[in-house]
């Protein structure tokens, strides 16, 4: 899937806005700006929220965001 998905863009870049710590979980949120193949760009709204184990490892990781007005 990932293959595919990169197929179809040229290129992409994440700029953090917002983050925000609080014990073992992170919430960050983003601007990501989207080179499309036909030479536009689009930049969307993202938010990831990510927790860590004791050892500092990501044990869980969750993405939202609305890729629609890439494609559109």
């Amino acid at each position: 899937g990932c293959g595919y998905f990169y197929g179809t863009i040229k290129a992409l870049h994440h700029t953090i806005r917002n983050q925000w710590r609080q014990g073992n979980d992170t919430i960050v949120e983003l601007s990501v700006t989207y080179d499309r193949l036909d030479g536009r760009t689009v930049t969307i709204p993202v938010v990831s929220v990510w927790s860590t184990n004791a050892d500092g490892v990501i044990d869980d990781y969750r993405v939202y965001f609305d890729l629609a007005p890439v494609y559109a």
